[in-house]
């Protein structure tokens, strides 16, 4: 490949990591509209590569998170470990997509993501111990943690349903090739009661234990581009240490919505493939 294929995928994958953390996702719903449609690949190799980059972008942002002590790190470990058996199921699942099959799928959860973002209600006030949806009578599961700038975050959760929650979003982002940041944290948010920087963080924690296994399976499965994943990768290590500084100075709810109209545009783009 020649340099402005390196710099084509390196500024992607820049751009990528940024947004990505920002909103606390893995970015492959960004890189697998633009891989599927750009850059013409299969989905078997859309997936595994955009999983390559998300693993490394993962792995950035739970570095840069960990400076700022905003994971929960005893919750992260077991929301990731109950990820790991959808991720092993749904790398295979994965080579059984075809062109048609991946582009509705894949544009039908863009839809419902962007919709989302759009549409979603305002995050709870974290100085008041949000308490999610879900039953938290047992087992109930009670934190607080001090970052590195000395905010105070306390909040109480049921964990059972955090597991089963994890399990099914092990499958559906490996399956897709999106990592499961996108769906973990309004999960954590909303239904769980996670404070919204607390879920961030770690939800870039469990996409790293995660994203590792679901590209382990694809590189066995032979579903990924080396070297753009490399490429990409790259920009997204450099991208998610932006990113984590950008989220802590401004307000990101303007640059959600901007995404939000752009992920619908790019779903309807793909569902009518």
């Amino acid at each position: 490949m020649d340099i402005l294929t390196f710099i084509e995928f390196l500024l992607l994958g820049t751009a990528v990591g940024i947004l990505g953390t920002i909103v606390g996702a893995g970015g492959g719903f960004f890189v697998v509209p633009y891989l599927l449609l750009v850059s013409k690949m299969s989905p078997q190799i859309v997936i595994g590569t955009s999983m390559t980059m998300v693993f490394f972008n993962a792995l950035s942002g739970t570095f840069a998170y960990l400076r700022q002590k905003r994971i929960d790190i005893k919750t992260g470990i077991k929301f990731a470990a109950a990820t790991l058996p959808g991720s092993i199921l749904g790398a295979y699942i994965s080579k059984f997509f075809n062109n048609d099959v991946y582009s509705l799928l894949f544009g039908l959860l863009l839809f419902g993501i962007g919709v989302f973002m759009l549409f979603r209600p305002k995050y709870k006030d974290e100085d008041k111990n949000p308490v999610g949806v879900m039953d938290i009578r047992w087992p109930i599961v009670k934190r607080k943690i001090v970052d590195s700038s000395g905010n105070t975050y306390q909040y109480a959760f049921n964990e059972r349903s955090g597991i089963i929650l994890s399990l099914a979003i092990g499958f559906m982002s490996t399956s897709l090739g999106i990592g499961g940041g996108i769906l973990h944290v309004p999960l954590m948010v909303y239904m769980l009661g996670f404070p919204i920087h607390v879920a961030t963080a770690t939800s870039f924690f469990i996409l790293l234990i995660s994203s590792f296994i679901g590209v382990s399976m694809h590189f066995i499965l032979q579903h990924v581009n080396l070297l753009i994943a490399i490429y990409l990768s790259i920009g997204a290590i450099i991208g998610a240490q932006l990113g984590a500084i950008i989220s802590k100075k401004i307000e990101s709810s303007w640059i959600q919505k901007i995404l939000a109209v752009c992920l619908i545009l790019v779903s309807i783009k793909l569902i009518l493939i």
